[in-house]
This record gives C-alpha cells, sequence and structure tokens, in this order.
C-alpha cells in the first residue's frame, strides 16, 4: 500500500501574506427636507404670536374714547331669592333731628366747662404747633402723591416708566431751572476780588520807578526759606570733601563752594535785616 504525503505549503498564496485593514463602515447621509431653514424662519416669527393664546381681533379704540367712570366691566350679581326681614314696626327713616338746648348757665343740670389743655397757655408766638404740622404735613403728602404713569414701546405690550424715560419734560419744570449755580457765582466773586486785588497791587506799585517791583511778604517768606535750604545741601556737600587736598581739582571745588556759602549766607542776612525789598528787573 502506498504512502501518500501532502505538504502543508502547497495552497500557500503570496497575496493573503499581509493583510489589508478592514475599511470603515461608511453611514448614509442624514435626511435633510429642502423645507427646513424656511420652517425655522416661519416658527421663529410667529412665536410671540402665541404668546397672549393667539393675536387680538378687537379692534381698538381712538385716545378721544379713553374709559370714563362708569363705563368698565361691571361684577355680575348673583340671582338670591332671599328677602330681608323687618319687623312690622320698623323706621324706614330716622327721626328728625332737633338741636338740644344747653340750660342757662348756673341753672340746675349746667353741665361743667370741658377741661382746656395745659399745653396751650404756655405756647408763645415763637413756639411751633408740632402736631399741627405734622397733620398738614400729611394731608398734602396724600394730595400730592403722583400715580406711575406708563406707555407701551413694542407690539408686543411691553411697559415702561414714562418719569424716567427721559420723553416728558421734568426738568425744565424745577424751581431752579435757569438759574446761575451757587459755584458758579462763588468763582465769579473769587476772581473779581482777585483782580481788585491785582489791580490794587498795580496802582500801589504806581509811584515805584520803572523796572522796580516789590516783592511781598509771602514771597520774600518763601525765597528766604529756599535760601536756607540751598544753604543747608551747599553745608552737606562742603562736610563731605576729602581731609587732605592736595590736587588742583580738589581745591578748586573747595574754593568754589566756599564762595557760594559765602553768597548765600550774605542773601539770607540781607533778606532778613530789610523787611522790604525791590526787584529790578535787568
Amino acid at each position: 500500500m502506498g504512502c501518500e504525503c501532502v505538504d502543508e505549503y502547497d495552497n500557500e498564496d503570496v497575496r493573503k501574506l499581509i493583510e489589508r485593514p478592514e475599511k470603515p463602515a461608511v453611514k448614509s447621509p442624514r435626511y435633510r427636507s429642502r423645507h427646513a431653514s424656511r420652517t425655522i424662519r416661519e416658527i421663529a416669527r410667529s412665536k410671540s404670536a402665541h404668546k397672549t393664546l393667539g393675536q387680538p381681533r378687537v379692534p381698538l379704540k381712538p385716545p378721544s374714547a379713553y374709559l370714563r367712570k362708569g363705563e368698565g366691566p361691571r361684577p355680575r350679581r348673583s340671582k338670591s331669592s332671599h328677602k330681608h326681614y323687618r319687623p312690622p314696626d320698623y323706621a324706614r327713616q330716622l327721626p328728625d333731628w332737633k338741636a338740644a338746648k344747653r340750660p342757662a348757665r348756673g341753672a340746675p343740670g349746667d353741665l361743667p366747662d370741658l377741661p382746656r389743655d395745659p399745653r396751650e397757655g404756655r405756647r408763645s408766638a415763637g413756639q411751633l404747633d408740632f402736631c399741627r404740622r405734622n397733620v398738614e404735613g400729611v394731608a398734602e403728602h396724600r394730595n400730592a402723591k403722583v400715580q406711575s404713569i406708563k406707555f407701551c414701546d413694542t407690539r408686543h405690550g411691553d411697559r415702561q416708566e414714562l418719569r424716567p424715560s427721559g420723553l416728558q419734560l421734568t426738568y425744565v419744570h424745577k424751581k431752579n431751572y435757569g438759574r446761575v449755580p451757587r459755584f458758579v457765582k462763588a468763582s465769579r466773586d473769587d476772581r473779581k476780588r482777585s483782580a481788585a486785588a491785582a489791580s490794587q497791587r498795580d496802582r500801589s506799585q504806581a509811584g515805584l520807578p520803572t523796572g522796580c517791583v516789590y516783592l511781598t511778604e509771602d514771597q520774600r517768606a518763601k525765597l528766604l526759606e529756599s535760601m536756607k535750604v540751598k544753604r543747608a545741601s551747599l553745608m552737606k556737600t562742603f562736610q563731605c570733601l576729602p581731609f587732605v587736598i592736595d590736587t588742583a581739582p580738589k581745591i578748586k571745588r573747595k574754593a568754589a563752594l566756599e564762595d557760594k556759602l559765602k553768597q548765600v549766607e550774605k542773601d539770607i542776612e540781607l533778606f532778613e535785616s530789610h523787611p522790604y525789598i525791590f526787584v529790578y528787573n535787568e
């Protein structure tokens, strides 16, 4: 009996050695109607019409036909068969009023006088009646109560307050409208006073020679203070010089500082000894 050998590589295929990647499944495009954009616009345009359960169809009245007293809707009375029972001797109307006569003073049955307010005698002409003033203030406040007026600014019925909107003239009805404010008057008065002081100073300096200016007390004090500050700075610089001065630049710098200190001290002494100082414009 013969033996038949089958080789396992007989069915080998070179094209299947490298596996190909699986292609992803491509879904079909989603259906979109060609009327989608038009439908969205129509829904957005008619959305506000359903906020009040449909658009009103009642014809609008003109401004002259505003609602007057007694023309509004009245509540319906419930029909009741109840009848109020009245006794046979029930008075249909009040009896006639008759004024009671007060008996003469001193007669029997005379009523005593009403007690007077003890504060009434202590009130003088300069004191205020706070109770009466409060009552009058409350009455004026009630009478001056202003109702809030509103106006409709959109076709959907949105309402706004009329007074803060700026559509009603309120500023021109103020008491101080058209008047100059106090701070403007104060600034004008200050400018006038400064101008008068300057003119007075010019008149006082009219007798001085030409090119000469008189220094006021404030100006003299400011100049004196600035010279003292300069003297202090020069003195500090002079004290920082080295002990050994053996070169020409050091000697020159020391001499310059000494000259400046002498000049500043001379000017300070001049300003302190003479209260009236005149400066020439040269």
